[in-house]
């Protein structure tokens, strides 16, 4: 198959590359919204309907990272098997797979949750600074 070919060249990689590029995905999507809402909160750019779109994209570019590492989990719960270490195994290795389900179908909450929490820091943020604003304007006439 022709993805294979992209499989081999990902075992080909170290793990402190893996690591890295794993951490540095995590970190940029972690640093996204509130980076995205303060350059909002200054310049008042992009408009709302852009930041709609960017929230949309950043759900979906989460879903695909939550599903990621459930299927990382997996990888690493079956070289486990196959080397039969067993005393590391993780707890609940053996579940239903309902997290496998979560992971799939409900996934896009997780990022969408983590927007939602900072785009309510940038409404207070910004129901603070309207209101000291007005009262500035009063005091100044």
């Amino acid at each position: 198959m022709p993805w294979e070919s992209g499989l081999r060249l990902l075992d080909c990689q170290s793990n402190e590359m893996h690591d890295f590029l794993i951490s540095l995905v995590i970190y940029s999507f972690l640093l996204f919204p509130p980076i995205l809402l303060i350059f909002r909160f200054t310049t008042r750019k992009p408009p709302w309907r852009v930041i709609n779109l960017l929230v949309l994209l950043f759900s979906l570019l989460g879903w695909s990272l939550v599903f990621y590492a459930y299927a990382e989990e997996q990888t690493r719960t079956q070289e486990l098997l196959e080397q039969q270490r067993y005393d590391e195994l993780p707890h609940g290795w053996d579940s239903d797979g309902a997290s496998g389900v979560f992971a799939l179908f409900l996934g896009w909450l997780v990022p969408l949750a983590y927007f939602m929490l900072w785009l309510t820091v940038y409404a207070l943020a910004a129901t603070i600074r309207k209101v000291f604003g007005s009262n500035r304007k009063r005091m100044d006439a």
